[in-house]
């Protein structure tokens, strides 16, 4: 297996919590999610899908920047790429999708 390391700025956070796992095994994501962060606190009328949302982004943020630091593909068009893509499959449910 080919785990990826903890970020070493999360150390000192007590309250930092993993919210994705996502692998790449038997020709397919296999997803591990957090979800109902809130749930059980006095905030748990929080509605967490604006925050699922400001999350992918993020991601799709980093993703942009690392393949411009790594193969020098221009940010821009990256993140115009992938918005592209997730808006066309985003409609779509993928097989293997039975869960969380």
């Amino acid at each position: 297996m080919h785990e990826l390391p903890i970020p070493v700025d999360i150390g000192n956070d007590p309250k930092a919590t993993e919210m994705v796992r996502l692998w790449l095994a038997h020709n397919r994501p296999n997803v591990a999610l957090k979800l109902g962060l809130h749930a059980g606190s006095d905030n748990s009328s929080f509605d967490e899908r604006e925050f699922w949302g400001i999350l992918l982004s993020d991601i799709a943020h980093h993703v942009a920047n690392g393949l411009d630091q790594r193969f020098g593909y221009d940010r821009k068009e990256t993140m115009n790429e992938i918005i592209e893509v997730f808006v066309e499959n985003a409609s779509k449910s993928p097989p293997g999708v039975d869960g969380e």
